[in-house]
């Protein structure tokens, strides 16, 4: 089968306008891996290529980077990200479907649901390649070195790129990948956990965060029973992710889900004991309640902590 279509221009400009519209990127939210550096670290910055870039990187505290092309990359980026350079055509589809809301004169449509917002990085040979991100529905993934190096008070005006210093209402969710480590540390120190250093990070994290977002953490050891029917796959969130889903896994429907390789435990304490106490599911859940008591105990502020949630793999 040949790999180009040199008659596509003799088609009719209808016809060409709907193949065009179909090589877009579908409409469910969408999953957006980026690492993320603090400015500190500008000496391996200045190195580094695929930069997202933005009129005002010098002001904030934090630069988004594409991973390299050498590695899995999962983000709904890449689908349509060649259209905005193939040709005329392509670049008109993608102005049509996504720029409007990016002029001053339609502010008022950055705070719409389907929102766009539209970022770009220099590739290879200098280059400039062209995204799009759906604040409001896409899941933003940070892949960082080290959690404390974000002010999650301060985390939606550090990256402008959807964020509501440049009118959306903000990125409404962010995730970061989950570290079997954490959750063998609660396990271990259950139930005096308090004084563990990832404890703290994460009380932070949802004491700081705005509740109207939801921080989401992302376990690639977590997946789906195969066996679970379509009827039982209520999905209050899901993001579409490189021909998978990555879906939120509710305490209601934990039993439908498994671990791809079983969490290790020390044996100092009882297995079941530790074990229930050292995976994900239980690191969210014990992160959410102590967020909760915290702002029971002090009001620390009149909105409420920002949820943590708990995302796995589902390949149906």
């Amino acid at each position: 089968m040949a790999a180009v279509f040199h008659q596509f221009g003799d088609l009719p400009w209808e016809l060409r306008d709907q193949i065009w519209n179909l090589a877009v990127r579908p409409a469910c939210p969408g999953v957006h891996v980026f690492k993320l550096y603090n400015h500190k670290e500008a000496e391996d910055l200045e190195k580094m290529r695929h930069m997202v870039l933005d009129k005002d990187d010098a002001h904030v505290a934090h630069q988004l980077i594409i991973p390299d092309s050498d590695e899995s990359d999962i983000s709904t980026y890449l689908i349509d990200g060649g259209l905005w350079t193939a040709c005329k055509e392509s670049r008109h589809v993608m102005e049509r479907r996504f720029i409007p809301n990016q002029k001053p004169e339609y502010k008022q449509l950055r705070l719409e649901e389907d929102a766009s917002a539209t970022g770009y990085f220099i590739g290879h040979h200098g280059v400039p390649h062209y995204f799009t991100v759906l604040p409001h529905h896409d899941l933003f993934l940070f892949q960082v070195r080290d959690l404390a190096i974000i002010d999650w008070g301060q985390i939606d005006a550090q990256i402008p790129l959807g964020s509501s210093v440049r009118g959306y209402q903000g990125r409404l969710n962010i995730a970061v990948e989950y570290k079997p480590e954490w959750g063998l540390q609660l396990g271990k120190a259950f139930p005096d956990y308090e004084d563990l250093d990832i404890y703290q990070t994460f009380l932070r994290m949802a004491m700081d965060t705005t509740a109207s977002y939801t921080i989401w953490l992302v376990d690639h050891n977590l997946r789906r029973k195969p066996e679970i029917p379509g009827s039982r796959r209520e999905d209050p969130m899901a993001f579409s992710a490189g021909g998978q889903r990555l879906v939120e896994v509710e305490g209601l429907h934990q039993d439908q889900w498994g671990y791809v390789k079983e969490v290790e435990v020390e044996e100092n304490k009882p297995y079941s004991y530790m074990r229930s106490n050292s995976d994900s599911m239980a690191f969210v859940e014990l992160v959410n309640i102590a967020a909760m008591n915290y702002w029971d105990s002090f009001e620390t502020s009149d909105s409420l902590p920002c949820p943590i949630g708990l995302l796995g793999w589902d390949s149906h």
